[in-house]
């Protein structure tokens, strides 16, 4: 457990008799199972990271059943929507960066009590299955790069999907467990924590989910050319005919169906942006169709993302989704 023994025991004993004289349920112990596994997933995340980028130093090693150089002509084929190389170092170290810090403010939960108990137990802010999910996103990852490098392109297309639908199901469900309990976090005087959870969870997995949602994208143009027979210039259309129409639906849930959930959430729209920018830094050319589309994408994302922000702040000073007027509590039994 992790306790100071003297100092906690005693605030631990000062705050569960005073939950016990209010009437109110109380949680104070840990939950094994969960502790365990939030810390695994950490150690499993830390490991991935480490496996990704000494793999992506070095092709040749995991070359197990084709030609090096065969596999280079696809690998380091360019498509039409490729973004310059700068984009992916910047995007994934900060992903990378980013999923650190909520991994870290999940691991400081585990000895931060309230008056329901531990902070990662009750309230449950951060469910178990988020981890679990989290998990199988770390395992769709090295799924992905083995077999890209193998060039089983349309399997490592599925596996990139799944990473960004895992990575969806953990920002429905963050979300959800927030929406439901942080009104218990502002009458525990944690209001803080309800930020930290949507700047580093929502934000963090909004980043790496819309990265993934590009990735697969390009990944699935990839398809089409080499295993499809379909142009470069077409399946490369396909793909940002995909993303106007992705990036049309979320921004309308987003704004106008989800605002209670995704009001704060904006890496999506910022993603969006700054990988068409690479497209079009590594890519342009006027007479191009799929310069021109892309351009036209740039532009939308942009407003998209300027109407975000404006909407964020107009929103907030009107009615700002702070959980501080839902009526009375219940606690956790």
């Amino acid at each position: 457990r992790c306790r100071i023994p003297h100092i906690e025991a005693t605030r631990t004993t000062t705050t569960r008799t005073t939950v016990m004289n209010s009437g109110m349920g109380y949680s104070g112990d840990h939950k094994p199972l969960k502790l365990m596994l939030i810390v695994g997933v950490t150690i499993a995340y830390t490991a991935y990271v480490g496996c990704s980028g000494l793999l992506s130093m070095n092709r040749r090693f995991f070359d197990i059943e084709n030609d090096f150089e065969a596999n280079n002509t696809i690998l380091d084929h360019d498509l039409e929507i490729n973004p310059a190389s700068f984009t992916f170092f910047v995007v994934w170290g900060i992903i990378y960066v980013w999923q650190f810090l909520w991994l870290g403010y999940a691991l400081s939960t585990l000895c931060r009590l309230t008056k329901y108990g531990y902070l990662y137990v009750s309230p449950n802010i951060l469910p178990a299955s988020i981890f679990f999910f989290f998990f199988i996103n770390n395992g769709c990852g090295v799924a992905w790069f083995l077999l890209y490098q193998n060039l089983y392109i349309p399997h490592a297309c599925a596996a990139l999907a799944m990473m960004a639908f895992t990575l969806y199901l953990c920002l429905f469900i963050s979300m959800r467990a927030l929406n439901k309990h942080g009104e218990k976090l502002v009458e525990q005087q944690k209001g803080s924590d309800i930020w930290m959870i949507r700047i580093l969870c929502h934000n963090g997995l909004g980043m790496y989910a819309t990265w993934c949602t590009i990735a697969t994208l390009l990944n699935f143009a990839t398809t089409l050319v080499f295993w499809a027979n379909v142009s470069n210039a077409m399946a490369s259309t396909i793909s940002l005919a995909i993303l106007a129409g992705e990036l049309l639906l979320w921004a309308i849930l987003d704004n106008f169906v989800l605002d209670k959930f995704t009001r704060y959430l904006i890496t999506p729209y910022i993603v969006v942006v700054f990988a068409l920018v690479g497209v079009i830094v590594k890519n342009w050319n006027p007479d191009t169709r799929n310069s021109i589309m892309n351009a036209v994408l740039l532009g939308v994302a942009s407003a998209f993302l300027l109407i975000k922000i404006i909407m964020v702040i107009y929103r907030h000073r009107r009615n700002p989704v702070d959980y501080e007027n839902k009526g009375t509590l219940k606690p956790i039994p």
